[in-house]
């Protein structure tokens, strides 16, 4: 080993000529074996607030479990607490019908300026100076009253951001084959397992989950309008307060009647339920595996799905937009911001008709409803059926509030409710307030989301498969390694020529 390297290369080779059979003078020591990497979970950035109406969801994705003994459990299926969200949600929309009846909707909503039924023959100098300091003192309060309205909106932001995240992610069909946890099958071979077995399928519960968030934005969204019309209708400035808190009273009653309920049925989220991907479900070719395809309920829809959104990026790689990673990820916030800002939009412009007609939203509302009740149409005899299974007699309230409270004007169109004739004309009329809101919506919700999706896809890079990451690794060392050996084949080609000469 102290021979210098061209000597030892010289002393090496004369003894291959002899047949002499040579070795390395030092051995390499071999290296140890690379211990498998820990592959990193991957799991949806969504936070699922507990309540009745997304246990529904958890449970459609094998998250609910209740009690059998001390130390079994079983997995709660999605229809039975969809039956458990039934009475909340018709408790929830009597109390919300309850409160439009008590409120005083031929009441104005502020003063107006110029004297009302007083002249100058008939009103006397003091009533008039009294009447203008009402006036001054509504206009102070209406103040308030927009001031509580946009606090509550800001106060149900996060429930109604949380309940269309969570609807665009039942409404993905892939959901249920990435994030859907394993569930107990029947392994007998009977027509009643094979039933069951469908049924315990992640994609069949689908429809429970999505009816049971349907629900859930209905009463979030029912809520922000009339909470809209209660504080408007206030007359002190406590009155305004504390309408605007009680409101709210509603929306958590979700929380409550969950609580009640998994103690009552002994039922509980389980301690390891996330909304984590299973990576595993995919190929190198951007489709489903035949196994992942073969849980859903309609197997080859599944894959024709996959394929008429599969396209190929940049890099050569295939990826399917419903996919959940990194553009699926993007594009469904951004849907989600965008339909919240359609929301508000929507809520804008009814605060506005509310304050140029000086008639309270619950109003148009109370006729709309009085004249849907009067259709033949399906979603007519919807409407009855629903009104049929409240807590109080609908129809009678309706008439009576149309015939008495409202003067019969429902019928000739006094409160007709807000078409998109009247958007255009609200913005046009109340263009300084409509500048300050389309501006603040776009810096507030629209420009931080595209600001996000643009940067995040320049430094951001997408999140590989562990396994073809290691494909790629290992693929990589082969390559190194087989020119590593090309070499070492040139040199004794070399070699050989030069001994042959």
């Amino acid at each position: 080993f102290w021979l210098k390297p061209a000597h030892h290369r010289s002393l090496v080779h004369r003894m291959a000529v002899r047949g002499v059979e040579t070795r390395p003078l030092i051995q390499e020591r071999a290296a140890p074996p690379a211990l498998p990497r820990e592959k990193k979970p991957y799991y949806v950035n969504i936070d699922v607030l507990p309540g009745i109406y997304t246990s529904v969801l958890v449970a459609s994705l094998g998250g609910v479990r209740f009690e059998i003994t001390s130390e079994r459990h079983g997995k709660m299926h999605a229809f039975w607490l969809l039956l458990c969200c039934i009475p909340l949600f018709l408790a929830q929309v009597t109390t919300i019908f309850l409160l439009r009846t008590d409120m005083d909707l031929a009441k104005p909503i502020y003063l107006e300026t110029a004297i009302q039924n007083l002249t100058a023959q008939s009103a006397s100098q003091a009533e008039a100076v009294v009447y203008g300091h009402e006036v001054v003192r509504s206009k102070q309060l209406l103040k308030l009253k927009i001031l509580m309205v946009i606090i509550l909106y800001l106060m149900n932001f996060n429930y109604l951001l949380n309940t269309v995240r969570l609807l665009l992610l039942v409404l993905n069909p892939l959901t249920w084959v990435e994030i859907a946890l394993g569930r107990d099958r029947f392994s007998s071979e009977g027509c009643c397992a094979r039933i069951a077995n469908f049924f315990q399928r992640a994609g069949s519960q689908a429809p429970f989950a999505f009816f049971a968030l349907c629900m859930q934005l209905f009463v979030g969204y029912v809520v922000c309008t009339d909470s809209v019309s209660l504080i408007l209708d206030s007359d002190s400035v406590t009155d305004v307060i504390f309408n605007s808190l009680a409101i709210t009273f509603v929306v958590e009653l979700s929380e409550v009647w969950w609580n009640f309920c998994k103690d009552a049925l002994h039922m509980s989220w389980d301690e390891e339920f996330k909304l984590k991907v299973n990576t595993q479900v995919w190929k190198r070719d951007g489709h489903l595996t035949e196994a992942a395809a073969g849980t859903t309920c309609l197997p080859s829809l599944t894959s024709k799905l996959v394929q008429w959104t599969t396209f190929r990026s940049l890099s050569g790689s295939s990826f399917s937009l419903l996919k959940r990673g990194f553009v699926q990820t993007r594009l469904e916030t951004m849907a989600t911001f965008a339909v919240l800002a359609s929301l508000y939009t929507r809520q804008f412009y009814v605060v506005l008709f509310a304050i140029q007609t000086n008639i309270l939203p619950a109003a148009r509302d109370i006729c709309t409803q009085w004249a849907l009740s009067r259709g033949n149409s399906i979603m007519h005899r919807m409407l009855l059926k629903l009104e049929q299974c409240l807590f109080v007699d609908v129809r009678t309230e309706l008439d009576e509030l149309a015939a008495i409270d409202l003067a019969g004007h429902c019928a000739d169109g006094r409160y007709e409710r807000m078409h998109t004739v009247d958007m255009f004309q609200l913005t046009g009329h109340y263009h300084k307030a409509s500048i300050i809101f389309y501006v603040t919506l776009i810096v507030v919700l629209l420009a931080p989301q595209l600001a996000y999706f643009i940067i995040s896809n320049i430094f951001e890079r997408p999140p590989v498969d562990e396994d073809e990451g290691m494909d790629c690794e290992l693929g990589e060392k082969l390559e190194e390694k087989v020119e590593v050996l090309e070499e070492q084949v040139l040199e004794l080609q070399e070699q050989q020529l030069h001994l042959q000469r």
